[in-house]
């Protein structure tokens, strides 16, 4: 996973993910990709579904206000390797993510 850029005007217990998944060779957009945080509050695990622009949106709740926290996300995809990996986000923000897919062999 690429590094996230952050924005704000999101409450202060929330994290919003914009999350954008694409072919790594082609970088042409992926839908249907299950991106997948491992790691929400209160031991909740959340997904959701590329549409046919590679795009979700995710929100995530009830952080401590301001929380600093490791998030652990993974990515699936049909004919694609997998993707996982830890970004550290602060509630309060919104971030972009952009995951590149690389094939399966």
């Amino acid at each position: 996973m690429k590094g996230p850029s952050a924005g704000t005007g999101v409450a202060s217990t929330v994290i919003e993910l914009g999350v954008y998944i694409y072919d790594e060779e082609t970088e042409l957009p992926r839908e249907g990709a299950q991106f997948t945080v491992l790691n929400a509050p209160n031991g909740t695990v959340i997904s959701a579904v590329t549409n046919a622009d590679g795009l979700l949106n995710l929100k995530i709740v009830d952080y401590a206000p301001h929380a600093t926290v490791m998030l652990q996300g993974e990515v699936t995809l049909d004919g694609y390797e997998p993707e996982s990996g830890d970004i550290e986000l602060t509630a309060g923000h919104f971030y972009s993510i952009d995951v590149p897919m690389k094939q399966a062999p």
